[in-house]
Parts: C-alpha cells; structure tokens; sequence
C-alpha cells in the first residue's frame, strides 16, 4: 500500500501475537465510539490520536493521558482534534485510540529493533520516554539473543540503578524485561517486512511490563546476503609449493619486481615462476610467456598487471588449474562504475574454475613462518612471530610490516574482496598453530552475520583485536523512530564486536598495544591489581585509570603485608602502589614479584621501571616472574621501538608501555575479554 509504518492498531495486534503486553485498547473513528470504548475499558484512559502520517503524537499534542469520566474525555477529544489539524493541518486523521491508562509507577524504558544492512535484526534497550534520544543510555544485541544476552543488556546502560530500586521506588522485574527483549528479538526475526520497531516507553513495574506506545515501520525485504560459496581452505595460500608472479619485471621499483625480490629473498622453499611475454629471465630465474607454460602445479599466481588485463589472466589461470589468485592491481569497484562492472566480471571465472581471489586492489598476502611474501612493497629482513593480521588497508601488508616492532607471522590485505573475506580468514587463522592472537582492521563487510559468526567461533579459540575504521555515522538519514535514531551503524557495530567476543581498539596504537599484550602475556582472569613504583605520580595515575576501567586496586591481607614492609623503607608509606622511589634496587623488585605473584587475591601484576635502570630492576623483576598470571612494565619516556626494549620484550616476554593508562587499558581488556570466554563457553 506504500505506507511506511503501520497504524498503531496494527502495531499493537502484531505485538500482541508474539506476548508483547500493551494496554487494553480500541480504535474510535469519532467521540462517539471514544465513550462507548472508555466505558468498556474502564476509567482512567488515554486519548491517542490515530495518524499514518503522526509518529511522534506528544509532539502535536495528539496524547491526553488519565482522562477520569466521560465530560474529560469529551474535552479532550474535542481539544486535541483542534489542536493536531492545528498543528498538522496536512495529517491524515483516523480516529483515536482509547486505551487504559497505566499506573504512573513504573520506569520508563525503551526497547526496540533495527534491521541494520550488514547484521540484520538487532534489539535495543534503553532509557526510554521522551527523553530518549537525549540521554542515548542504550545497549544493543544482534539477533537472535539469549536470555543471559538480554540480561547483560539490562547492565549495561549507564541509568542501571534505576531498574534496580532508586529513591524509595522498588526495583523493576529484570526478568520481565529481558523476556520482552526476547520477544522482540523473535519478531524481528520472523518478520523480514519489519524494518524498524519501537515500544516506548515501556513502563516496568516489579510484577510486569507494559509497551504504552508501538510503532513498527515496514518496508520491502531486501535480498540476504550473497549466497555462500563454497568454504576455503586457505592452507595452500599461506603454504604454496609453487607460486606463479604474473607482471614479473625486470625493473626495480615497479610492482612486479619487488614482489618477486620479496619472494626470492626471504627464504621461501616453494618454486617460483615469474611471468612475463617480454623476458626470458628475471633476477636469474626463467621466466614464461604466460602461466599455461608454467611447469607442474601452480598454488597461487600473484597478479601485478594492470585492471584491464586481469580477466583474461585470471581465465589462463583457472584453466592452469591454479588455486588462489592475488589481484594487487587497482582500477576495480573502488573507482565505482566501470571498474565495479571490471569487477564483476571476474567472479565469472571464479565460478568457472573453482579458482579462490584474494583482492582486488589489495598488497598481498605474507607468511613470515616460511618466507611466502607477496606484498608489492621491497621488504628487509622480517621479526617473525605469533599475531596475524587480516585487514582491508594495505598499509598493514607494507609499511607497519616492514618498520613497526611487532612480531607478525601472517597478513592478509584483503582490498575489495571480490571473493575472499574476512570470515574466511579468521576461520583460517582461529586453527592456525602458528596464529596466538588475531589482529583485524575492517572498515565494512559484505556479508555482515557470517563475519559475525566467524568472529565468535574465532573468539573461542583465541584473542581477536578489532580496529573499525570508518566510526562516524555518514551522510544524513531520516529516521522515524527512536530506535532508528539511536542504532546507527556506528553503535550496532560497536555492540555487535562485542556480543561476537572482539577485544575492540579504539585507536591504531592501542590495536598495537592490545596485539602486542596478547601475543605475550597470560591472560587477565580478575580484577584485583598490584602495582609497584618508583615515583609516586605513576602510581596514581595507574590507580586513576583502573578504577575506571572496573579493576580493583588489592588489599592485602597481614601476611602479605608483613613481607611488602621487609621489602619497603621504613619511611615507606603506600602498600599499593607499593612506592620504593628512585632508591629502588633490584633484590626489591624481586622479592616484590616473588611475594604478589603467589598471593590468589592478584590477578594482574603492573610495575613502573625507570628507563636507565631497565636492565637492572627490569630484569630482576621478569626473572622472578613465574609466568601464573600478567605482567606488565610502564616505562615512562622510553622509545619502545628502540632496539633495547625490543630485547628486552623478547627475552623475558613482559609487554612493556608508555604510560600506565596503556598498561593498565591492556590489563582491564584482557580481563574484559577472559569474562566473555569463560560466559560464552558456559553457554555454548
């Protein structure tokens, strides 16, 4: 019928098929009929104007609320008729809707749903009434949901202790609401034509719930995610025997050259061929006219020519029977209109062949562990190690690989994705033996609840930090519900990582950061922190940010407490942080270690190390470390790329930081995301 959003009464009847509670109600077409309906109802009621084209009926006066007898109702439908043609002259008036007025008690929530384009349904609640897109308090789940989801939910908006009893009012049924949440979430799912749903305010009492107000906006379903192809198996991309360059030039500098030195020179033991019509040779080895040529088997062929050359190469390709394709070429669905068309007509032989793409427009794909390096940039020798990226930038395959300190050992640049994806990767490296934590940098995905799905499964297995770029809503979009207003892409994202167990970065250096914790350190498994310091401001802000982030500075108990006062001067006067100033020596430090690490009260151990002293306290401290629980070093004003901290970090495996909110945000991640590990495993 081209309408938008169902009229109230259609909401309310859809509501009511899936156990969602509303006021008793009738639809009344003139005052008449409004009477008749209050006297079957009952007394006090609600006067509602009934409007396709009124979403938001306080704005235009179109709500009388609590109306005593029939001479208020009369006034009232006689007022607010005048005042909605007034205020909306160009509104279509149907009628009203006479419903019980609910009793004033309850808190007022909101909870909603949103079809999101990447992750379909989700639910949202959140404070809610009027106010509700001014206080933005809201917390947010995919669906389907749990009941243990729609509890968390409850928890996690800012105005929590409103539900839990505040100023005399008595807490609200928590279980009533997280069944609503439940309920909403099915309607979602089993409603493709819902595109957004509000119920609000909901009133919550401690014996109930009930939705006062529901829209539902409607609108043609689209199409699901593109269909699946069949599953990769990755393992003879990161471990070809033979690797085809396609573009191979004789011409340093040029994409073709440098990804054949890097091949050539990082010790990879497969075979390699480069390909090139114009050569017979390039930096010593044969080179062939076209990849059907090429002797034996090709695993990958690496494509370094320009956009319009690729179709063709990608058909010599399949017909060679090669498994995986890199597209480094740009020119493709980036530019939109003829190069998405250039795009499009790759998947033909995709399909055709069952060849597997990674790209276009990507750098390549690295495997430090055995020296397949594709990237199009000129690498040095590499710091090979357990944390694998998979990242839509290229930067990530080039620049960060080559100068930042990390230990890599697989990258994956990913560009367009015509083909290959995210998802894929991750399942890749959640079994990979050689993967300790996954690192991802995604700017959007195609197919939003397989990424997800991938995520979560990966999750289970090992830490996966998440960078999101792209954090600010674009554009400007006409919302027409609260939900909508509230759930832009930005925050289902937000909330979706998180549901699917990613430790997320809000920042390149914290990605770095969080990578880096990961890759060495045991996780976080409570919140109880014991710091030691050598200068006083230190150690207050490391308190200051802990206590923000959720963790618990420790108490010790006398036992403990005796033995920090043997360790400590006895002018000593702060027990955590423990301060031993700048007279510190190293026999302290140790004991210090020795002493906290045994005690079950700490979960997380964070000591401040003066630069110059490194190698003195620094490492008495990391030899005494047992390795049962985190260790993490702040030291202030030291260059951490410097080749000293990096021998530092290598040998005895403590993650050090800058500054202590960088030590102990990684701490309180890690605990964040041990919490979610052992909650999903108990609920699988």
């Amino acid at each position: 019928q081209g309408r938008s959003f169902l009229s109230e009464f259609e909401a309310r009847k859809l509501a009511r098929l899936y156990g969602i509670p509303v006021p008793n109600f009738r639809f009344a077409g003139s005052l008449e009929e409004a009477l008749a309906a209050a006297g079957e109802i009952g007394y006090p009621v609600t006067l509602k104007v009934a409007s396709p084209d009124i979403q938001h009926k306080t704005d235009v006066g179109g709500v009388i609320v609590g109306l005593p007898n029939p001479e208020s109702l009369r006034k009232a439908f006689k007022e607010a008729s005048e005042r909605v043609r007034r205020v909306r002259p160009e509104a279509r008036i149907e009628g009203f809707l006479v419903e019980e007025t609910a009793p004033p008690t309850g808190i007022e929530v909101i909870v909603g749903g949103l079809r999101d384009r990447q992750f379909g349904p989700t639910v949202l609640f959140g404070l809610g009434g009027i106010f509700v897109e001014v206080l933005k308090d809201f917390s947010l789940r995919v669906c389907p949901v749990n009941f243990k989801d729609a509890l968390e939910m409850l928890e996690e908006i800012r105005g929590k202790s409103l539900l839990s009893g505040f100023r005399g009012k008595p807490p609200v049924s928590k279980e009533k609401l997280a069944s609503l949440i439940l309920k909403v979430s099915k309607l979602m799912l089993e409603h493709p034509e819902v595109d957004q749903l509000d119920l609000n305010p909901v009133l919550a009492y401690p014996d109930k719930v009930l939705a006062v107000d529901v829209k539902v906006g409607i609108k043609r379903p689209e199409e699901g995610e593109r269909l699946e192809r069949p599953p990769a198996s990755l393992e003879k991309l990161f471990n070809p025997k033979a690797v085809a360059v396609i573009g191979a030039s004789p011409k340093p500098g040029k994409l073709g050259y440098n990804v054949l030195f890097n091949l050539l020179n990082h010790g990879f033991s497969g075979k390699v061929y480069p390909v090139n019509p114009r050569e017979k040779e390039i930096l010593k080895v044969e080179c062939f006219k076209s990849i059907l040529e090429v002797p034996g088997e090709v695993d990958v062929a690496v494509l370094t020519i320009p956009a319009g050359r690729v179709s063709q190469a990608l058909e010599e390709c399949g017909v060679k029977g090669v498994k995986f394709a890199i597209v480094e070429a740009a020119g493709f669905a980036e530019l939109g209109g003829e190069g998405e068309k250039l795009q499009e007509a790759l998947t033909g032989n995709l399909r055709k062949y069952g060849l597997r793409l990674v790209g276009p427009n990507c750098a390549g794909v690295v495997n430090l562990h055995n020296g397949f390096i594709s990237t199009f940039a000129p690498l040095e020798a590499l710091r090979k190690g357990e944390i694998s990226i998979i990242a839509q930038a290229g930067i990530f395959a080039v620049d960060l690989l080559q100068v930042h300190p990390l230990r890599f050992g697989k990258i994956a640049s990913l560009g367009n994705m015509a083909d290959l994806d995210e998802a894929d990767f991750l399942e890749y490296f959640a079994e990979d033996g050689e993967t300790r934590v996954i690192g991802v940098y995604v700017e959007g995905v195609r197919r939003g609840r397989r990424f997800l799905e991938a995520l979560r499964k990966a999750s289970l297995r090992k830490p996966v930090v998440v960078l999101k770029g792209g954090k600010t809503r674009e554009g400007s979009v006409k919302v027409k519900t609260h939900t909508a207003s509230l759930a832009g892409n930005p925050a289902v994202w937000r909330f979706a990582l998180k549901q699917h167990g990613a430790v997320m970065a809000e920042s390149l250096e914290e990605f770095f950061n969080l990578l880096k914790f990961f890759s060495l350190q045991p996780p976080m498994e409570g919140p109880n922190l014991s710091i030691l310091t050598y200068t006083g401001s230190m150690g207050i802000l490391a308190v200051d940010r802990a206590v923000t982030l959720g963790l618990k500075i420790v108490e010790y108990r006398r036992e403990a407490l005796e033995r920090l006062k043997e360790i400590a001067f006895p002018w000593t006067s702060s027990w955590n942080p423990l301060d031993l100033s700048f007279l510190a020596e190293a026999w302290q430090y140790k004991a210090f270690i020795e002493t906290v690490e045994r005690l079950k009260e700490v979960n997380g151990i964070l000591c401040m190390v003066p630069i110059l002293k490194l190698w003195e306290l620094g490492k008495a401290a990391a030899e005494a470390w047992k390795r049962s629980k985190p260790l993490v070093f702040c030291i202030p004003m030291a260059d951490l790329h410097s080749e000293n901290i990096l021998r530092f970090e290598e040998k005895y495996g403590v993650a050090c930081y800058l500054t202590p909110e960088e030590a102990v945000n990684a701490l309180a991640k890690s605990l964040r995301y041990h919490r979610w590990l052992k909650n999903s495993r108990k609920t699988k």
